[in-house]
């Protein structure tokens, strides 16, 4: 092989790494940032009664038991506060989570009204919500985050969005801004992968080969470098 076909191998070699870096480098300061806007406000959650508990944890982990048709594998068992319901959050593996209404013993149901009052704490109650919709699988809008989940959207001057989980009611909220800043801090560790594959040996095999690449720049260059022989 020839010097001019090394500098060409070089080159190119050299413009792909450099776009990765390129990228790398901007996603990991847009990561260090502080975010543009403080995060929407929340309500202070009312504190639990005690006396409104008329369940046991054993008598909600059979009722769960009723429901899977099976003995859960209980993780935890926790107490909590769903908009007005004191609920029982049974993490059972390896199916997730799962509340029990303390009072009733009965699964608790995250329906789109319960969905739409949790999405609403830290807002005004004025505001008015655009669209509810069930999410199902992952998107570049909603790359990560249980599923299925109810996605709820704003009316405000942030475009605000909320996905609320139907097994827990747990809360992934974002805005216009923390999206965008989403999307760049993703191509850090290349998440947008995730989307194409839910295999990560694939995410660390485009690691490895850049990884590669890089090494061959290097080589290359250290070989273009090296001084030449006089005759």
């Amino acid at each position: 092989m020839n010097k001019g076909t090394i500098y060409k191998v070089h080159k190119w070699l050299g413009v792909t790494v450099g776009a990765f870096i390129l990228v790398w480098l901007i996603s990991g300061i847009v990561i260090i940032l502080p975010p543009p806007f403080p995060a929407p406000g929340r309500q202070r959650t009312p504190p639990l009664d005690f006396q409104e508990i008329t369940v046991s944890p054993a008598e909600a982990v059979g009722n769960l038991g009723k429901v899977l048709k099976a003995s859960p594998q209980v993780m935890s068992v926790s107490l909590r506060r769903v908009v007005d319901a004191v609920v029982y959050e049974v993490v059972v593996n390896p199916r997730g989570s799962h509340l029990i209404d303390a009072r009733s013993g009965q699964v608790f149901m995250i329906t789109p009204e319960v969905a739409e009052q949790i999405a609403r704490d830290g807002f005004p109650s004025s505001a008015r919500v655009l669209q509810i919709e069930r999410v199902d699988r992952h998107s570049f809008a909603y790359p990560w985050g249980p599923l299925p989940a109810y996605r709820i959207e704003f009316d405000d001057d942030r475009a605000t969005v909320s996905y609320i989980s139907t097994s827990d009611g747990t809360v992934r909220r974002s805005d216009r801004w923390s999206r965008i800043r989403g999307a760049i801090t993703s191509l850090h560790t290349f998440e947008p992968v995730k989307l194409v594959t839910k295999r990560d040996a694939v995410r660390k095999g485009l690691l490895a080969l850049l990884s590669m690449v890089g090494i061959g720049v290097a080589g290359t260059g250290y070989y273009l470098a090296r001084p030449r022989r006089r005759p």
